[in-house]
């Protein structure tokens, strides 16, 4: 775990390199948001399109992660996304500095649970009825006590990575599956 750590950590050193520390946001050991709109004129001509100078930073960033870490990176690149924009909005209004372990987003109210999706051909089902009831039951359950509070009986079974990955860093095993029992 300490090698993925550290990977980590020279990871964000690169990504300094090209956006200052208040417009990246890490959520995860492995994950964030990196607001490059300030950094697109500083590395390209002003005259290029904003999705040329995104795509040419962002590969650039590929780029210098894979030859500091030998890691290859994946990016995801958006111009002038709304969502991303007040994701990133409220997080700075309401972040003050150090770890953050988890952050999630979640969209609610935008229709009532009786609101379904269905055919003229569809059928009432009281069981999927009955399964939907039994999962809301799971979720409650579970955001009260955690994940594991409630598991399938397979989940304890020898073979099962089920217990063991919820306990890792971000569900990754940082090095292959080796300690996973």
């Amino acid at each position: 775990m300490s090698k993925y750590i550290e990977k980590n950590i020279e990871i964000q050193h690169v990504i300094q390199n090209f956006a200052s520390p208040e417009d990246i946001f890490w959520y995860s050991i492995d994950e964030g948001f990196v607001d490059l709109t300030s950094s697109l004129n500083y590395f390209y001509d002003k005259s290029l399109p904003a999705e040329v100078k995104l795509d040419k930073l962002s590969r650039k960033i590929q780029l210098a992660i894979l030859k500091k870490t030998g890691i290859y990176s994946t990016v995801g690149m958006s111009i002038g996304n709304p969502l991303s924009d007040h994701i990133l909005s409220l997080f700075r209004s309401g972040y003050s500095g150090g770890s953050v372990r988890r952050i999630g987003v979640s969209f609610g109210g935008l229709c009532t649970e009786e609101v379904k999706l269905i055919s003229l051909f569809d059928t009432f089902d009281k069981k999927v009825a009955n399964t939907e009831v039994l999962q809301g039951a799971i979720d409650e359950i579970r955001s009260q006590y955690g994940f594991l509070a409630l598991q399938k009986a397979t989940s304890l079974l020898d073979g099962s990575r089920v217990v063991a990955r919820s306990k890792l860093v971000g569900g990754h095993s940082a090095g292959g599956l080796d300690g996973l029992t």
